[in-house]
């Protein structure tokens, strides 16, 4: 990495921040709105986590949420495009896989566009597998593919 970063849980505080950075992050037919945005912040079943630089930017954020039987759901992530390949979303995919495992869940899904090709090879790195395809899946047409990944259980408290 080129410089040092904090990954903190984000807020509903940070609606604007991560509305704007979502939209220079996705395509049309991906984006959230702010009031989704805001019901996810605001939702106690939702982990979300920012990765900020020095100066208080936020560059890359993660939403995510616990499902019925034991499942996170990967909902979002997001690298600012001028900030990406220095392992921001490494990053910030482990910090809520280690929530999604505090959690309880024991399995971790996502889904991504079939042409994001950058985003399948990061998944794949981290032990994602796909498990189906998922025709028209985002608003503007598009298809996706559903990966999954088995989450280790949480260390026993001594």
């Amino acid at each position: 990495m080129v410089c040092e970063v904090s990954i903190r849980p984000m807020t509903v505080r940070d609606l604007q921040a991560c509305w704007e950075l979502d939209q220079r992050c996705f395509a049309d037919g991906e984006t959230y709105d702010r009031d989704t945005l805001r019901y996810l912040l605001t939702n106690p079943l939702v982990i979300a986590r920012k990765i900020e630089l020095p100066d208080g930017r936020m560059v890359g954020f993660v939403i995510g949420s616990m499902e019925p039987g034991g499942v996170g759901h990967v909902i979002a992530l997001g690298v600012d495009p001028q900030w990406r390949r220095r392992g921001f979303g490494r990053l910030l995919m482990d910090a809520l896989e280690e929530a999604f495992s505090e959690h309880g869940a024991t399995i971790a899904r996502l889904e991504v566009r079939v042409d994001n090709h950058a985003a399948q090879a990061l998944y794949q790195k981290l032990g994602y597998t796909v498990t189906q395809h998922l025709p028209r899946y985002y608003t503007n047409g598009e298809d996706a593919l559903l990966m999954m990944k088995p989450l280790p259980s949480p260390a026993p408290d001594e």
